[in-house]
């Protein structure tokens, strides 16, 4: 990871562990993926899929006793190999999301 990246942070990460559906803003695809940690300005997921820097994309989020699933849209900032099939990256969301990431936070912390 860029540390200069990391310094630039306002809002702290809160560890945590759930199910997100990705999608590249130029594509179809959709993959299933996990977000290790979430802030108000951004997120880290692991993934199978390589994701490459600029990447647009959407995240959804089915939160239990919520029939439609919570979207926020960002951009990758960093990515990192794990290994042969796993992949880190960081996602920088479109603004800050204090409502969304309270609402997520709430449902899987």
């Amino acid at each position: 990871m860029n540390k200069d990246y990391q310094d630039q942070r306002i809002f702290d990460r809160v560890e945590v562990r759930f199910p997100v559906r990705l999608s590249k803003e130029d594509s179809y695809d959709c993959h299933n993926t996990v977000v290790r940690d979430v802030s108000a300005q951004g997120a880290r997921v692991y993934t199978p899929n390589r994701l490459s820097l600029f990447d647009r994309l959407s995240l959804s989020v089915d939160l239990p006793g919520s029939a439609e699933p919570l979207g926020i849209d960002g951009h990758v900032v960093w990515t990192s190999n794990e290994s042969a099939n796993s992949w880190q990256a960081g996602i920088k969301f479109d603004g800050p999301s204090l409502m969304k990431t309270g609402r997520i936070l709430k449902a899987f912390q």
